[in-house]
């Protein structure tokens, strides 16, 4: 990490700017100091939230299997008013 977004993450909290061509990920500490990443779009909409993580590094881990995972088409996401059959 750059000295900047470690100071970022002291604060606990680290994005990327909102002028980003794409989607990005979000790191913040939730109200009992555990870490949580949101994905978000490039009009800066929440897309994607997760749950807590006791460390940034987890934090940091669960975002990029998340995204890795839906690279590689591991992860499928429905849609509630979608029917799926299994």
């Amino acid at each position: 990490m750059t000295p900047d977004e470690t100071a970022a993450v002291a604060r606990g909290y680290l994005s990327v700017p909102a002028d980003a061509k794409l989607g990005w990920v979000e790191y913040f500490k939730d109200a009992q100091y555990l870490w949580r990443f949101r994905v978000k779009a490039p009009n800066g909409e929440i897309v994607a939230a997760s749950e807590a993580y006791g460390c940034f590094a987890d934090a940091r881990n669960g975002a990029r299997a998340t995204r890795d995972a839906l690279i590689a088409g591991k992860q499928k996401i429905i849609f509630p008013d979608e029917v799926v059959e299994l």
